[in-house]
């Protein structure tokens, strides 16, 4: 093996043993989540240059800003899950964080919906009850102490 193969192979390495610290094994889940956030992001790419309907700009285009917001909040979401990670070590568990891998899934998967409806790659019926979906998550629950 030559050198330029050996130093490749050695930060490969280090920095899957440094992943794998900080995030746990390498998971379906994880996985999983990963591919939803590439999709995400990739989607939320083509509405702003192709369709021109992102909601994250004013004209609908592409923003620099707007995809740096992005890129933080998917480095935001690995950083949860290396949290809930931690937390399952702390309390010696090993439900927290296949439920935070779960939840982020699911909001990536309604992320990913929510632009296939801005593409209008999703039939009438489906965006329509999609959009009712989309508006019963977004109402806020009354307290119960009225």
């Amino acid at each position: 093996m030559s050198y330029s193969k050996f130093s490749v192979s050695a930060a490969a390495g280090a920095v899957s043993a440094f992943a794998t610290f900080i995030f746990g094994e390498w998971s379906n889940d994880v996985f999983a989540l990963i591919i939803l956030m590439i999709i995400d992001f990739i989607m939320g790419i083509l509405l702003a240059i192709v369709f021109r309907k992102s909601s994250k700009s004013k004209k609908g285009g592409l923003s620099s800003t707007a995809a740096w917001k992005g890129i933080a909040k998917k480095t935001c979401t690995l950083l949860l899950v290396a949290v809930a990670y931690q937390a399952d070590i702390l309390l010696s568990t090993a439900y927290i964080r296949p439920t935070v891998v779960g939840a982020l899934c699911a909001s990536e998967i309604i992320s990913i919906v929510e632009n296939a409806a801005k593409m209008g790659i999703l039939p009438e019926p489906v965006q329509k009850l999609l959009d009712k979906v989309i508006d019963i998550l977004n109402t806020p629950k009354s307290s119960g102490s009225e």
